[in-house]
């Protein structure tokens, strides 16, 4: 039987709340007036993945018991959703993980809408658990914000801490921080996520310039070579890389295979193809976030191919270049501009002159909500590209498009976290067009990257190593 809860508000705007903590216990005391009272300084925190669920009785009965309180406090004369009743468990799971793996107790995840799209459980039930939780005294949020500084744009997401009573509550249910591995596991398996996915080509929602739509699902031919392939190459990756801890947990679950345009002319499981974690939240952390991550205990790096699909480009061209120089390089404009431009052009198969949507978004989240098109007008961008890639000229008209320059692009990668793993015994973990590996083995992962890239187009390419600094998310 889970405890009654008590509150009481005083005249400065102060919720007292009783119940585990109350009638005689400490209080945990919470502004409910203008200022929170809650630093606004980003505390050592761990991601919310909302990727794991109770595995054992005792956390069953924890999320029964503390899924009963937000809805005896908020809807009682509604019934209990299974939705409401998983996101409870998610949430609980990732506070715990929290409280165990961070000095600051802390959990973040962005709460837009759009963050949402992927997540194991929807924005509707996770706002109702985490509004309900802070209704009684169980949470404390910091909301996330946007801020203008001279530097361009400071972006912090929201985040969410167990007060003592939540983590009293849960204690008394047998179920704590340094335990919760034990009660709380991944939402799905790796045996039961698909190693290769295809799905139709993506739409935007307002023509050519709107909001993309992903395609919808396409059904598997597995009997096709290159199926076959991946998923014998994916099966022995998966398998090796469950043998090894990946920190912080949920950070891995089991690599995927997607393809793009699966209903076009002649589709033969050669466009798109990216290696993607479905279940797991580590390719969709930025890139100075990774440094939560551990690779069987050990600190990790990041090696990513230079200027990718633009090497790739003039490979299958054959241009020559030199690997050793930057092609976003210009001394006229910033190299995020530059390279804003090259992507978008080999992402739509034109060189147009105006910006697209993502584009524009992408610039002002970064600059503080200044104008692309008023600051780097397209047209003169486009002039600039063409003068520093001539070659690019001819893009337009091209029988190569992005799906292509995708497809080999994930066929080098895969092939080197299938040998890193099958011939030195090293987990990797792809990123696009990177790959993350324990700092002990860069010297490797370089050179097996390096020659996979060579393999496929002839050619070596530019590569850069990021070390990741340390953090002290960890269990």
């Amino acid at each position: 039987m889970y405890s009654e809860f008590k509150q009481e508000e005083n005249s400065t705007g102060v919720i007292l709340i009783g119940g585990v903590c109350g009638e005689g216990g400490p209080k945990k005391l919470i502004s409910t007036k203008g200022g929170s009272g809650l630093s606004t300084e980003r505390v050592d925190s761990c991601y919310m993945s909302l990727s794991f669920q109770p595995t054992t009785l005792e956390a069953g009965a924890l999320v029964d018991r503390v899924a009963a309180a937000i809805h005896k406090e908020s809807d009682p004369k509604r019934g209990l959703t299974k939705k409401q009743r998983k996101a409870v468990g998610a949430v609980l799971a990732d506070l715990l993980k929290a409280a165990a793996c961070t000095t600051g107790g802390s959990a973040y995840r962005p709460v837009m809408a759009a963050s949402f799209k992927r997540s194991p459980v929807g924005r509707v039930p996770f706002n109702w658990v985490v509004s309900g939780l802070e209704r009684l005294g169980w949470l404390e949020i910091t909301k996330g914000y946007l801020a203008s500084t001279k530097k361009g744009a400071e972006r912090r997401a929201t985040e969410f801490k167990a007060t003592p009573c939540l983590l009293a509550e849960c204690a008394a249910a047998n179920v704590s921080g340094a335990s919760w591995k034990d009660h709380f596991d991944l939402l799905n398996g790796a045996e039961n996520v698909p190693t290769v996915v295809a799905r139709a080509t993506s739409t935007k929602e307002f023509g050519a310039w709107g909001d993309k739509r992903r395609g919808r699902a396409i059904v598997i031919d597995r009997t096709h070579f290159n199926v076959a392939r991946d998923e014998s190459m994916l099966a022995e990756i998966n398998a090796f890389l469950q043998r090894y801890e990946v920190l912080p947990p949920g950070a891995f679950n089991a690599l995927t295979r997607l393809y793009n345009n699966a209903d076009s002319p002649g589709f033969a499981y050669d466009q798109g193809g990216r290696l993607y974690d479905l279940v797991g939240n580590y390719q969709r952390l930025p890139k100075s976030e990774r440094s939560d991550m551990r690779l069987d205990g050990e600190g990790v790096a990041e090696i990513d191919l230079q200027a990718s699909h633009m090497t790739i480009l003039r490979a299958l061209n054959g241009i020559s270049f030199d690997p050793a120089k930057d092609p976003y390089d210009d001394p006229l404009l910033p190299r995020p501009v530059f390279k804003s431009y090259v992507s978008m052009a080999l992402g739509g198969g034109s060189l147009p002159n105006r910006w697209s949507k993502e584009a524009k978004d992408d610039y002002a989240e970064r600059s503080g909500g200044a104008n692309l098109q008023r600051d780097f007008p397209a047209a003169q961008v486009r002039a600039a590209v063409l003068r520093a890639h001539p070659f690019l000229d001819d893009w337009p008209t091209s029988t190569i498009r992005w799906g292509d320059l995708q497809y080999l692009e994930s066929t080098i990668l895969l092939d080197a976290v299938h040998s890193l793993a099958m011939h030195y015994g090293i987990p990797a973990l792809p990123v696009h067009d990177s790959l993350i590996v324990p700092r002990s083995k860069i010297a490797i992962a370089d050179r097996t990257l390096r020659q996979s890239f060579q393999s496929h187009t002839g050619i070596l390419p530019g590569i850069k190593v990021t070390k990741l600094p340390s953090s002290n998310c960890l269990v």
